[in-house]
């Protein structure tokens, strides 16, 4: 239930941060990956998903859904210059793959020698809090990588038919306010 309430808030937080569901919404879709990656990496290094190996489960929340954050918040700081949404999705995604890799780089790396070593706080192994972000972090940066984009266009295509059908507005102009583009070669 701790898991449920961390998502939930966060998920309101996004809500609040982007004026929006549907771009929330894209992000949080890539944390499945994330928890498979993590389960099949304790599943292949032979752990259980401990109370520690929960831990890491938590923490891999926050490192993916920041992932995603950084994505879609460049995304829409170019669709606010102006940049029509399939160009700017595709420089987005360009312009923020090297912070994603480097963030899922040195959080790896950085957590291998945890993993390898049988270290304990308090008495508790803490080893699989380290095998679960390793496993959850390589997998969801694929998925933000390529599927956050996606689902990202087709949450937003679909939010607006259904604002549409409602009689609401058809964009998610609450989001994304269009100025003239006009680059600033600072990307």
């Amino acid at each position: 239930s701790g898991t449920l309430l961390s998502l939930l808030v966060v998920m309101l937080l996004m809500a609040a941060m982007f004026e929006s569901l549907t771009q929330p919404l894209a992000i949080f879709i890539t944390l499945p990956l994330a928890f498979c990656g993590a389960i099949w990496t304790l599943w292949a290094g032979g752990y259980d998903l401990d109370t520690t190996g929960f831990m890491g489960v938590i923490i891999l929340i926050g490192i993916v859904v920041k992932n995603g954050i950084v994505m879609v918040d460049h995304i829409n700081m170019l669709r606010q210059r102006g940049m029509p949404r399939h160009e700017a999705v595709l420089a987005g995604c360009a312009d923020r793959v090297r912070p994603v890799l480097m963030t899922a780089i040195c959080t790896i790396v950085g957590l291998v020698p945890l993993a390898a070593s049988r270290s304990t706080v308090a008495g508790a192994f803490i080893d699989s809090m380290a095998v679960v972000v390793i496993g959850g972090m390589a997998t969801s940066t694929i998925l933000t990588l390529v599927g956050l984009p996606v689902w990202y266009t087709v949450l937003e295509d679909a939010g607006s038919v259904l604002r549409r059908a409602l009689g609401g507005r058809g964009a998610d102009s609450a989001a994304v306010r269009r100025e003239p583009f006009q680059p600033d070669g600072n990307a």
